[in-house]
């Protein structure tokens, strides 16, 4: 890999790529599996960056939810003090339980030995940035929806997406991006249909749909739909052979 490679990465994970460099730059993650790779370990990265950028909004509401249980603790009247009355436990504000859920909600940030669906999902769920080359289209704004979908603003891209899928529905990275912000707000059948659609088709993003088909099984929990499209892609040559191996190793 040269300095050049990892720099045209990054300008594809930002949407800086024109079409022509974007459809050269998909082919090669095709044709050259180092190249693949550096691309999956660079989608990694962001997404332990973005996870660590949550931590110290945790941080701060378990510090305050922390200090309003003490306070509580301190206002609250004892059994023995004058005019005081005892207030049952059970009738006390449950401050403690959310102070409890919010310091296993860190500590499971940093570290989960119990491996769910939804844990082993997100961390195989890189998703490719957005770069959209048309500017206008009847009204839709199609930056809009690229920036909605890169910011992980998935109900607003989901939106957006679908009116632009409706105009442009030979694009099949409109159609990967629908599936996606479908998949990530909860429309599971609807995100199978647009990368179904893309796994039977014959654009450079059918191993797109393929993978993604799978990740929808397993975020789902079921697993057993999953590993066939996971050996699948496994047992060749793809730019998700490696990610299909360990993720099977995993199920």
């Amino acid at each position: 890999m040269e300095a050049s490679d990892y720099l045209i990465i990054d300008r594809y994970l930002q949407g800086e790529l024109p079409e022509q460099e974007q459809q050269a730059f998909e082919q090669r993650l095709l044709d050259d599996l180092a190249f693949a790779e550096a691309l999956r370990e660079r989608q990694q990265m962001q997404n332990y960056l973005k996870h660590q950028a949550q931590r110290p909004a945790l941080e701060k509401r378990l510090a305050d939810l922390g200090a309003q249980y003490f306070q509580d603790e301190e206002d609250a009247p004892s059994a023995g003090s004058e005019g005081g009355a005892v207030v049952p436990l059970w009738r006390r504000k449950p401050v403690w339980l959310v102070a409890a859920a919010a310091a296993i909600a860190l500590i499971l940030l940093v570290w989960n030995p119990f491996q769910t669906s939804a844990n082993l999902y997100e961390q195989y769920a890189l998703h490719p940035a957005l770069a959209l080359q048309e500017r206008n289209v009847d009204g839709t704004s199609p930056q809009a929806a690229e920036q909605a979908f890169n910011q992980g603003e998935y109900e607003t891209a989901y939106t957006q997406l679908s009116a632009l899928v409706q105009q442009l529905p030979e694009n099949p990275q409109l159609k990967l991006s629908l599936g996606i912000a479908a998949l990530e707000t909860g429309r599971t059948d609807e995100a199978r249909t647009q990368f179904e659609a893309l796994a039977g088709g014959s654009s450079a993003l059918q191993e797109y749909g393929r993978w993604y088909m799978a990740l929808s099984y397993v975020k789902t929990g079921d697993y057993e739909a999953a590993r066939p499209l996971l050996q699948t892609l496994a047992g060749q040559p793809s730019a998700f052979q490696q990610q299909a191996q360990r993720l099977l190793q995993q199920l």
